[in-house]
Order: C-alpha cells, then structure tokens, then sequence
C-alpha cells in the first residue's frame, strides 16, 4: 500500500462525491491520540468537519460506489472548486481540421490564457470567502485560524485589509514578513482576550 502524504493546513481536496473541502488543520484527539484532519466545506453553508486520518486518506470504497473512478475518498487539487472543471468542460472546441498549424498553436494558447485567468478569478473568489470568514470571526484564535489557513495564498493587499480591520499597522516587507507580524500581533491578542 503506497504511503499518501498528511494533509496540510491550507491544501484543497476533492471528495469523490465531487465537493470541495479546504484543511484547516490535522488535530490530534486528547483521549485517544488518534490525529484528525479538521476541514471546512467551500460550497453551501462551508460547514467544518472532522474525520480521522486514516479514513480521510483511505481509498473510496468501490464495492460501496462501483461507479465512482477516483482511487481515494479524498484527493488534494491545486483547483479548489468544481466550477473550474465545468467551465473547463463546457468550453467550446476549435475545429482543429480545417485551421492551418499555426492557427492550431494561436487557439490553444488562447485557451491555455483563458483557463489560466479563470483558474485565478476562482482562487480570488475562494481567497475573498476566506477574507469575510477572517472578518466575521468572534475571536482573536479564530481569525488567528483563519490567517494561518491562507498563508500560502494570501496577498499583500488581504493582510493590509486584514491588519486595518484589527487596527494595526503594518509595516513595510515581504508579504511573509507582514504575515509573520500579523500573526504575532493576533497571537498576543489572543492571549489577552476575555470571553464574554
């Protein structure tokens, strides 16, 4: 059985049943130590769930769902919604018969750019719910949560809008280095908060 690599904080997963899932965190159970992947839906009401370890990298059950061709019950993508792969195959063909070599290489790069900026509106789209998720959060831990899950994909105008909302001022860097103080800055909040 070949060794699939633990889910990572940030990462995206397509379930078999075709729904999208973003990890929040892999946990580990204080009773049992059992690790648990703590992931949240990006489709509907974007619930947070959790599922062991095992289960969440086991392979689907094809006796169960003998239709279904993927080979695990979750399988990581760079693309973290399903509408890219239903513009991708709703897309128009060119009639590659009647267009000369070079028109062939033109209209394929055309469709590479147009893919490509669909893909980067879809990650926008994906990375401005997890900004309002950031927004709307009750707490300091939970933003910190939050913040922590974009950190691979987070921009430098988010951690500016992200920084004003907490009234804090950034100071000028990298985005990592900005990110680095925001963390800190939202780690020390939370320390000193009170629940109400």
């Amino acid at each position: 059985m070949e060794t699939r690599q633990i889910p990572k904080p940030g990462e995206f997963y397509r379930h078999f049943k075709m729904k999208y899932y973003q990890i929040i965190a892999v946990a580990t159970h204080s009773e049992t130590r059992e690790q648990m992947v703590v992931y949240q839906a990006l489709y509907e009401d974007f619930g947070i769930y959790v599922r062991p370890l095992d289960m969440f990298l086991s392979e689907t059950d094809h006796d169960k769902y003998p239709d279904v061709a993927q080979k695990y019950r979750f399988e990581r993508v760079n693309k973290p919604c399903a509408a890219a792969e239903s513009l991708e195959r709703t897309e128009p063909e060119h009639p590659a018969a009647s267009q000369e070599p070079e028109q062939k290489a033109s209209a394929q790069m055309d469709d590479i750019e147009v893919k490509e900026e669909r893909t980067s509106k879809e990650r926008e789209q994906v990375m401005d719910l997890e900004v309002e998720r950031f927004l709307d959060a009750d707490t300091y831990k939970a933003k910190l949560d939050i913040l922590m899950s974009l950190r691979n994909d987070i921009t430098d105008k988010q951690l500016h809008d992200m920084a004003a909302v907490l009234d804090v001022i950034m100071e000028d860097g990298t985005v990592d280095d900005k990110f680095l103080s925001l963390v800190n800055c939202l780690r020390t909040m939370a320390r000193f908060e009170v629940n109400r």
